[in-house]
């Protein structure tokens, strides 16, 4: 699922480029044969006469118009480029009930090989804690209880696939913990104790995750 969606975002954002170019390259064919055709008039009238006056002032708040709107496109470009690059994550700290925490080897990158706390992109019109609910089921093979919400997290630089903000979960097993196995997006997926987690690297900040959930 990661790794589908980060290859749907940039191909959304290549395609939002190649379009703004094409009205960029549209609209500017279409003022310079105005502007031409304007010229064109111009040349054949005697100088000084109040058509060229009308004329020049008119070339001059084309010419101004030609630059402010690829201005605003430029800044559009930007902006929506920026915004395709927001993303929404949930993650979950799972308790077993007796001292162990669900973590995965990631598969993809960033940070592949490295061990974190399950969890996922959210789709477009989907609530957190469906999202939460699917990812959960697709990368550990459980059903969860979502407990309480430990935070969102969302300082510059967290992921490096760009503005990723994610909000996490403290969360508990429906059913039999044995049903736990990897998929999807996960290499491994593993019971690991909380005394060993604090000396694990784990990928993104799921360290502060970890922290803030007060798990003892």
């Amino acid at each position: 699922m990661e790794h589908l969606y980060q290859k749907k975002n940039e191909e959304l954002q290549k395609r939002t480029e190649k379009g703004l170019n094409l009205l960029n390259l549209l609209f500017g064919a279409g003022i310079l044969a105005d502007l031409g055709s304007v010229i064109i008039i111009a040349l054949s009238l005697p100088a000084g006469s109040v058509p060229i006056i009308l004329l020049n002032t008119i070339i001059a708040i084309i010419i101004s118009g030609i630059l402010a709107v690829t201005i605003i496109f430029n800044v559009l470009g930007k902006i929506q480029a920026k915004e395709a690059r927001i993303g929404k994550t949930v993650d979950a700290v799972i308790e077993d009930g007796k001292g162990n925490i669900v973590v995965i080897k990631r598969k993809y990158p960033p940070f592949q090989g490295f061990y974190a706390l399950p969890g996922g992109f959210v789709e477009k019109g989907e609530k957190l804690k469906h999202a939460l609910i699917r990812e959960i089921k697709e990368e550990t093979n459980l059903d969860i209880k979502i407990e309480d919400k430990i935070g969102v997290y969302d300082e510059v630089g967290r992921d490096p696939r760009g503005n990723i903000y994610s909000t996490a979960f403290r969360c508990t097993v429906i059913g039999d913990i044995s049903n736990l196995r990897s998929g999807d997006d996960s290499k491994e997926v593993e019971l690991v104790s909380i005394e060993k987690l604090k000396n694990m690297e784990l990928a993104f900040d799921h360290e502060n995750i970890l922290k803030d959930a007060e798990i003892e």
